[in-house]
């Protein structure tokens, strides 16, 4: 339901702000993120949880470091 509610505010074009981009991250929804990313559709603060490296070896390490280098282009 969450998911949900945060693709139609991309779809929208609503701003996501932090604790939506950290509840994101945690359900894994690494392309809807990736699509807020394109859109610029993410509030300054909220490009916090995003600008952290992610540890080679770890869970989803591809995605994750896929959106740090896109967070870092915004």
């Amino acid at each position: 339901m969450f998911i949900y509610k945060c693709r139609r505010a991309v779809s929208n074009e609503e701003v996501l702000d932090k604790e939506e981009v950290a509840q994101l991250l945690n359900y894994r929804a690494f392309y809807l993120l990736h699509i807020a990313l394109e859109k610029k559709l993410i509030s300054t603060e909220g490009l916090g949880p995003l600008v952290v490296i992610p540890e080679k070896g770890s869970q989803d390490y591809r995605a994750k470091k896929t959106l740090y280098e896109q967070a870092l282009k915004y």
